[in-house]
């Protein structure tokens, strides 16, 4: 592998984490898997804020790298890599020491970083996808959610120690919650809907999530102790896609097709005030909303 120059990473940045890359929000660079294509290949790049700088951290034509995340203290990115199989990669924020932590046939995604530098990461290795944890040096893994149906899309509280996600366990989609170290998991929804994606909230006391309780694919929240459900668009001819908390965890923002166009939307929690952000003639998608300080 080819390292690219220092990545200047801020260590003690907070990071939000999207389908295009992870933002470092007070700290000089953005790290990005936005794509300089070379056949099939994607590049995990960074560059400043301004545009500057741009850095590619991997340069390897022949392997997909994609999903970079930061680690909390802003030293390692942590990544898809798809070669022969689909496993999870970590580096060094300059983008050297490259090692797979996973080597593994099976499909590993989803790389998210605990506080004590622990990752956690989505695996079928025991033939239906679960909720994994490893060390950085490849040791401890374990299998946090052990469910014996579907455990698919999670989300870790801000505090780190709880994991929220979306399981077919009971016969449908329902959320739970579980300990980092798989003890007590807890049925939030239970209920004969699907409620899939949650994103636990910055403040930790809600979760958002998608449900088709009331038709169509709305956009709700819930109180971690599962209650007060809200259904905070009420759309049943509009799917609502890509949900991201603003940092005031006082709105969500989401993206939709409406009236056969792409856009970007806000929303209050209690489901007043939604507005189209974008209002252009392209397809808008993915939104991150980012404060850099």
């Amino acid at each position: 592998m080819a390292s690219g120059s220092s990545a200047n990473v801020n260590r003690k940045s907070k990071t939000s984490c999207g389908a295009s890359g992870s933002i470092v929000e007070s700290g000089a660079s953005i790290i990005s898997d936005f794509v300089g294509f070379s056949g099939a290949d994607s590049e995990i790049y960074t560059v400043e804020q301004g545009g500057r700088n741009l850095v590619n951290l991997t340069n390897t034509p022949a392997v997909f790298e994609a999903s970079p995340v930061v680690s909390p203290d802003g030293k390692y990115i942590a990544f898809v890599g798809l070669d022969a199989d689909l496993d999870i990669m970590v580096m060094k924020s300059d983008g050297s020491e490259r090692k797979n932590l996973t080597q593994h046939p099976a499909r590993d995604a989803a790389p998210a970083w605990l506080p004590d530098g622990s990752l956690v990461f989505s695996s079928n290795r025991q033939g239906t996808p679960n909720i994994y944890s490893i060390k950085i040096d490849g040791s401890e893994l374990t299998n946090i959610s052990q469910g014996p149906g579907l455990d698919s899309t999670f989300s870790l509280a801000p505090y780190g120690q709880k994991i929220v996600f979306d399981s077919d366990r009971t016969g449908n989609m329902d959320l739970f919650i579980v300990n980092v170290t798989g003890e007590n998991p807890v049925n939030l929804t239970n209920s004969a809907n699907r409620e899939i994606e949650p994103l636990w909230s910055p403040d930790g006391q809600k979760i958002a999530f998608r449900s088709d309780k009331d038709g169509g694919w709305d956009l709700f929240v819930v109180n971690v102790d599962g209650s007060s459900i809200r259904n905070l668009t009420n759309t049943p001819d509009v799917d609502e896609l890509g949900i991201s908390w603003v940092p005031d965890g006082q709105h969500l923002i989401f993206f939709a097709k409406y009236q056969g166009q792409g856009e970007i939307f806000v929303v209050r929690l209690d489901g007043t005030a939604p507005a189209n952000l974008t209002k252009s003639p392209a397809n808008e998608f993915s939104p991150i909303w980012v404060k850099f300080k």
